[in-house]
């Protein structure tokens, strides 16, 4: 086994002769990181620098379609803690696409069609942890059309689907605010008409793609619509009221989370789906939550064996962001079998 000190979680899969390599990651903390102890142990960044050609790999940052503008990213706008840490190195080694080898940032949630929702998350959660708000001004009147959940499905099923989609929202959205997510600088022109990133790589993959990801965008909804019933009753509080229990802001600031989680997986897999059929292997390194849910897509829809999977933690605390520890396994080091290492990475 090789050690990788940096994750929390790792998991190896397999699709015939393609490799699917996914890490876990514990956002803005470097605690509990090890360092590097023994021949076969090494840091994240060194291992991804040692990759081999004819591979992808997906980081959670923000957008950048063109590897000239990886100049702009600072470490600051880096989610993922292992990777600002070693920033230079990433920088200097990735710094344009060689070799075969691609860098995808894969965090579209900043984009400002969708940051509403963001922006109002952050504010609820900055409140609950009372910090002053990360926003100058309440978000929540932006998004106060979206009073049940029902309506941000039906949102995202216009970012997923529609081939209008400023038409598709119109009808969603009062007019007081339609421009908040309407911004055509970010969407697509296609016959006279505006689809959104999302929609545009959704479009580039093959039809029997796109039915098991439409099959995944509509199983997860199912599923958070179950779970996050007190959103739509807290809504209708605030909008009768104008205020926020605690209970209501906990209510839709990890409503928001996982909905928005649940974008930035779709776009991920999207890229991941597209590049699939053109690279031996497929690596990221995205929020463990993330990581596991790109393992069970794979494992669920894509019917790839699942050869090692390392969790070392049982929660984590979305609020603070503090990690519930499996019992014997609380470093941020995971191990990977010395086989899978050695057909993805240069490493003997």
């Amino acid at each position: 086994m090789y050690r990788i000190s940096g994750p929390i979680a790792s998991y190896a899969l397999k699709i015939g002769d393609k490799n699917i390599i996914l890490f876990g990651d514990w956002h803005e903390s470097k605690d509990r990181q090890c360092t590097p102890c023994e021949k076969d142990c090494m840091y994240m960044v060194d291992l991804l620098s040692k990759v081999k050609t004819n591979s992808n790999i997906f980081v959670e940052s923000f957008i950048y379609s063109n590897p000239a503008y990886f100049k702009r990213i600072q470490p600051k706008d880096v989610l993922t803690d292992v990777i600002k840490t070693n920033f230079d190195k990433m920088h200097k080694h990735k710094g344009k696409f060689i070799d075969d080898i691609k860098v995808h940032y894969s965090d579209l949630r900043s984009l400002v069609n969708y940051e509403p929702f963001d922006n109002a998350m952050w504010y609820m959660m900055s409140r609950l942890q009372n910090e002053p708000a990360k926003e100058m001004h309440n978000p929540i009147p932006m998004i106060s059309w979206c009073d049940t959940l029902q309506k941000l499905k039906l949102f995202i099923d216009a970012m997923l689907q529609s081939d209008d989609y400023i038409e598709s929202v119109k009808s969603l959205i009062d007019k007081d605010n339609v421009n908040h997510f309407t911004h055509r600088f970010e969407l697509t022109r296609v016959n006279r008409k505006y689809i959104t990133r999302l929609r545009k790589q959704v479009l580039t993959l093959k039809p029997e793609y796109q039915d098991i990801l439409f099959a995944f965008h509509n199983d997860t909804c199912a599923k958070l619509l179950k779970k996050h019933k007190r959103y739509d009753k807290a809504m209708s509080s605030f909008l009768q009221k104008g205020t926020f229990t605690k209970l209501d802001m906990y209510a839709i600031s990890y409503a928001l989370l996982k909905w928005g989680s649940h974008v930035k997986d779709l776009y991920t897999i999207a890229r991941m789906l597209f590049y699939l059929d053109r690279t031996n292997n497929i690596i990221s390194y995205d929020g463990s939550a993330h990581s596991k849910t790109y393992a069970s897509f794979f494992k669920t829809y894509m019917h790839a064996k699942l050869i090692h999977k390392v969790r070392n933690y049982t929660a984590i605390n979305w609020l603070d962001f503090k990690v519930i520890w499996a019992k014997g396994k609380g470093f941020r080091c995971v191990k990977l079998p010395k086989k899978v290492v050695r057909e993805v990475f240069n490493i003997q």
